[in-house]
């Protein structure tokens, strides 16, 4: 039986948000297959590496190891490059560690399934012989235009005063919902960008972390292109908690149905004390009860480098502001829990940067969303979410920037529209019910993995006769 087990290799990008759904895709193919067994390859680029070794040893999954890849000595981050370069080049640099490391398994490798920004890969795999897959942590539409991006190189997109054609969108896409390095083409992560979405027509798949009712039109567009083939897996959603019950949800307990607001912008999305001000004098005027997950950056910076400043709630918040809204409010400092918060009965409602597994989980939830998108793709994502899909309201942003401080009175406006529109949280609950029916037998993301699952067996059958 040994000798016909299928061994996959997975290589998540640095980070946390990448590392759990990476497991938890691990976990859904080896659910699938008993004879499936994969190696996870992680790269020492966490802040907080005790984090890391924490959540990797809550995985109890006898069928996948984990290995830690050590830094390349040669590799020195450069601070005045852009996030999606400094990330494809330290990946990049990794290359003779995963080549010797995935010699050391003794064993033949079946396949082997990467990030969005590892494709300076490809090229070991195919000197190895082993297909590559990408696992896309974005949604579909953004895949779309990834694909595309290659055949618009050069293109001025600030010029398209009628919009941006993607194949993945029934709409015209506004050039300023593009991630702002590809509206300079004399930027480094521009290239990458180009670069990047020309390799995918060199992989075997994309698996992608949504599901066709979700985004129909996308998969309808990505099933007639055809290059490459597209499994539509999601939603992958680590919905276990591991953590104790943490001191805000017996503070929810205490709160209506439906009446809180719940604020959080991801682990990287900190806000100046300037925006922090705005927020606060927004959520005070706008009289509902709130739940805010604050985090405040002296500077914007990305991927690794310091976002957050150590500074007391009070220095940031209008006087006087935590005992007005004591009675409705509930400010924390830092990190939340925000799947156990989302699943509450008492929110309402969900301000978010639009990272895509936080509007996964909005989803699946069930809690309608007002979108604040920050950096990277997450423009993308908040016009999928608000003009597509209509599971989140939307606010009037200034794009001109990824600095510019958005007024109390917008905030306000959109928490109002969040809180108060039936619309969207009929249309939001009624994709969570679809979203916990696609993963079971008989549901799209169930036959997609099923397909998947096949594939990579057949490569294993392939390699054992080979």
């Amino acid at each position: 039986m040994e000798a016909e087990k299928v061994n996959l290799v997975f290589l998540p990008c640095p980070g946390m948000g990448h590392l759990i759904s990476t497991v938890e895709m691990a976990q859904l193919l080896c659910s699938r297959s008993p004879l499936i067994s994969i190696t996870v390859f992680t790269m020492r680029y966490h802040r907080k590496p005790s984090v890391t070794s924490s959540y990797i040893s809550s995985v109890t999954s006898p069928n996948i190891t984990f290995i830690d890849l050590p830094s390349p000595s040669d590799f020195h981050f450069d601070p005045t490059q852009r996030g999606e370069t400094i990330i494809s080049l330290y990946i990049q640099s990794h290359t003779p560690l995963i080549k010797q490391s995935i010699q050391n398994l003794n064993r033949p490798i079946s396949a082997i399934i990467m990030d969005l920004f590892s494709t300076t890969l490809i090229d070991l795999a195919d000197d190895l012989g082993v297909p590559t897959y990408v696992f896309f942590t974005s949604c579909a539409s953004f895949l779309g235009l990834m694909l595309h991006l290659p055949s618009l190189h050069g293109t001025d997109f600030m010029d398209m005063k009628d919009g941006l054609a993607v194949p993945t969108l029934p709409v015209k896409l506004d050039p300023l919902a593009l991630p702002s390095p590809i509206l300079d083409k004399t930027n480094d992560a521009y290239e990458w960008y180009m670069y990047h979405g020309r390799r995918f027509k060199d992989l075997r798949g994309v698996i992608v972390n949504s599901f066709v009712e979700l985004e129909s039109y996308a998969s309808n567009s990505l099933s007639e292109a055809r290059a490459p083939p597209v499994f539509m897996v999601g939603p992958i959603i680590d919905v276990n908690s591991r953590e104790e019950k943490h001191m805000c949800i017996e503070w929810l307990d205490r709160q209506p149905e439906n009446s809180v607001v719940f604020l959080c912008f991801g682990s990287m999305g900190a806000v100046s004390a300037e925006q922090a001000k705005e927020i606060a004098r927004a959520l005070e005027g706008c009289g509902h009860r709130f739940l805010w997950a604050l985090r405040v950056h002296d500077k914007v910076e990305r991927f690794g480098l310091s976002l957050e400043a150590d500074v007391e709630m009070e220095a940031v918040l209008p006087e006087g502001f935590l005992e007005r809204t004591g009675e409705r409010g509930l400010v924390l400092k830092g990190w939340a829990p925000q799947k156990e918060i989302l699943a509450h009965p008492a929110t309402g409602g969900f301000v978010t940067h639009c990272g895509w597994n936080s509007l996964l989980e909005g989803v699946w939830f069930g809690v309608p969303m007002l979108a604040w998108p920050m950096y990277s793709e997450q423009r993308f994502n908040a016009l999928v979410v608000t003009e597509v899909v209509d599971v989140a309201v939307g606010m009037e942003l200034d794009y001109g920037g990824e600095g510019g401080v958005v007024k109390a009175g917008e905030v306000e406006r959109g928490v109002r529209c969040l809180m108060e529109d039936g619309r969207v949280r009929k249309r939001v609950w009624e994709m969570s019910r679809v979203s916990r029916r696609v993963g079971v037998d008989g549901g799209s993301s169930f036959a997609e993995v099923g397909r998947l699952v096949e594939e990579l067996c057949n490569y294993g059958k392939e390699k054992m006769n080979g």
